[in-house]
């Protein structure tokens, strides 16, 4: 190599290391906080930028802090999906309103409803009246628990119904509560045996209630004693006619001893009381100890399970009047038909999908949240053949989840896909 080539690649180097030195220098300069000499510049260094700004009357480096917005993921409106099936091609929801073809002295899981319900009202008025036994008191703590109570009742019910539905407690004066003349144990009721009818109770309450009482203002009666650990009473009676000094009560329900003052519980016997829905649970007593399932509704429910507050099944929001017709799509002889369901706790579109297997029996489907695994389809099938307390509904333990299949009845039930907002379901005859 010539000796100017080396002179050449010598000065080039020692400029290159004279440059990468005040690149490092002026780096080093650029923090924040730093000094700059030109505003508006920007530079970047480690991969941050930096930009020359005016702080009072110096010019510093500032650091550039704006992040760019994440990307909001778009959700696809399932219910504008050109494979529903038009409600025109379904069949009118009269056929899937199941008849009740049981004989019972209360409740109904089916159509048409009792008369003498609260069915599809908006506003109802309902007395609470503290009893008082001689073996157990009604005490300022009791008053405060089931005053709690009432209110995450009522919240309750507004929350499930869509706010369709008010309900309002009135508690009378301390001076109007019911003391009875009868103790505890001579109702025999010290222990409550499963299944007990206590009406007697309930009839004796009304009979010895202060005539400014008046019962003809209220849609019905919640009879509720202090806590007591001698025993567990809680019964509803639905649609059924008390007499009073001061008109007839339309359904009550009794409250005594270990369950008083918890909303699930009231919660309960007001769907029997109010609404005249079954009990969905198995009656367990001394002639059935046992059965292979004592809860086939599971804990979907709170006719079925009410030591959790669960929701209602939203067939029975349809038999209370709190899903319009409209909101419920039909099927009966279509061989196949797709449909879009709402999400469970939404307000508005479409709440329930049923198919209609023969008289008094029903499969539904309704989009439900499992809490832990979030949501998905959920099954059941309403048969009014059987009588309550014998477990009317039966439900699958686990929603169905995207692409997921599920056969009943000889009827295919796919969950083809679902968003936050609610679930596109497919189903077909297998014959």
């Amino acid at each position: 190599m010539g000796i100017i080539n080396k002179k050449i690649i010598s000065f080039l180097s020692v400029l290159l290391l004279l440059f990468s030195l005040s690149t490092a220098v002026a780096n080093a300069a650029i923090k924040q906080g730093g000094k700059c000499t030109k505003l508006g510049n920007s530079e970047v260094v480690k991969g941050k930028t930096y930009t020359c700004l005016k702080s009072g009357s110096k010019k510093t480096w500032v650091r550039n802090t704006a992040s760019t917005k994440p990307k909001v993921p778009i959700v696809v409106d399932l219910s504008k999906s050109p494979s529903i099936t038009p409600v025109a091609d379904l069949s009118p929801i009269e056929t899937c309103k199941t008849i009740d073809l049981t004989s019972r002295g209360s409740g109904s899981n089916g159509f048409p409803r009792p008369s003498n319900l609260a069915n599809g009202k908006s506003e109802i008025k309902i007395l609470v009246l503290p009893i008082i036994f001689e073996e157990i008191p009604f005490t300022d703590t009791d008053l405060s628990k089931l005053q709690s109570a009432l209110k995450q009742t009522s919240d309750f019910y507004a929350k499930a119904s869509y706010n369709r539905i008010k309900l309002t407690f009135e508690i009378p004066t301390k001076n109007l509560w019911v003391k009875l003349t009868t103790s505890a144990k001579d109702y025999g009721i010290i222990p409550n045996k499963p299944q007990q009818n206590n009406e007697i109770i309930v009839n004796d309450t009304f009979l010895l209630a202060d005539q400014q009482i008046d019962f003809s203002k209220y849609d019905s009666v919640v009879i509720e004693s202090g806590y007591s650990q001698l025993t567990t009473i809680g019964q509803g009676f639905g649609g059924q006619i008390f007499s009073t000094k001061t008109g007839t009560v339309n359904g009550a329900t009794l409250e005594v001893g270990q369950i008083v003052g918890q909303s699930n519980i009231i919660a309960h016997e007001l769907g029997h009381s109010i609404f005249g829905l079954e009990d969905l649970y198995v009656f367990l007593n001394s002639q059935r100890p046992t059965v292979p399932d004592p809860t086939p509704a599971g804990r979907w429910d709170v006719m079925s399970d009410a030591s959790l507050q669960s929701e209602f099944f939203v067939w029975n929001k349809l038999l209370m009047g709190w899903i319009k017709d409209e909101e419920v799509r039909c099927v009966q002889n279509q061989i196949s038909s797709t449909h879009y369901l709402s999400d469970f706790s939404n307000s508005l579109g479409t709440k329930l999908l049923l198919i209609n297997v023969k008289p008094g029996v029903t499969i539904a489907m309704e989009s439900r949240n499992n809490y832990s695994s979030g949501q998905g389809l959920l099954v059941y099938k309403i048969d009014t053949n059987i009588s309550h307390g014998d477990g009317p509904i039966t439900a699958e333990k686990l929603l169905l989840r995207k692409g997921e299949k599920k056969s009943i009845d000889n009827w295919n039930i796919e969950l083809i896909d679902n968003t936050s907002t609610g679930l596109l379901v497919s189903v077909s005859k297998t014959n």
